[in-house]
């Protein structure tokens, strides 16, 4: 029994502190200022302390993201590291970085809007934006 209780207290203590370590960052802001081609992974240059210059340039590979983004454009992101950020729509497959919202808009309203544009283009209406 004192066994099972040893194992128990230091597992459940291991769970804890890992837990524990989880913080999580708040969003940084940046304001798209130049764009390179449209194909996947598309540069993007911004602005992240609003001098107006080029402080970060990000790879972006996720195709609705590529569609959607214009310069003016403001993307709320996090990451855990500030060296080599590349932007998907989640934090997968060992990225670093993570969009939240570009304009106010989640990756699901982009996706939403990114359909519809699509039906309109075969019908030749006007996109949305």
């Amino acid at each position: 029994m004192k066994l099972y209780k040893k194992v128990f207290l230091t597992l459940s203590g291991a769970g804890m502190l890992t837990a524990c370590t989880g913080k999580s960052e708040p969003p940084i802001q940046a304001l798209v200022i130049g764009i390179g081609a449209r194909q996947k992974p598309m540069k993007c240059y911004c602005d992240l302390n609003g001098d107006g210059l080029v402080d970060k340039e990000f790879n972006i590979n996720t195709t609705e993201y590529v569609d959607y983004i214009n310069v003016g454009d403001t993307i709320r992101y996090r990451t855990y590291r500030n060296n080599g950020v590349v932007l998907y729509e989640g934090l997968h497959n060992g990225n670093n970085a993570s969009i939240v919202n570009i304009n106010g808009h989640t990756y699901a309203d982009i996706r939403h809007l990114n359909d519809v544009n699509k039906l309109r283009v075969r019908l030749g209406q006007e996109k949305q934006r």
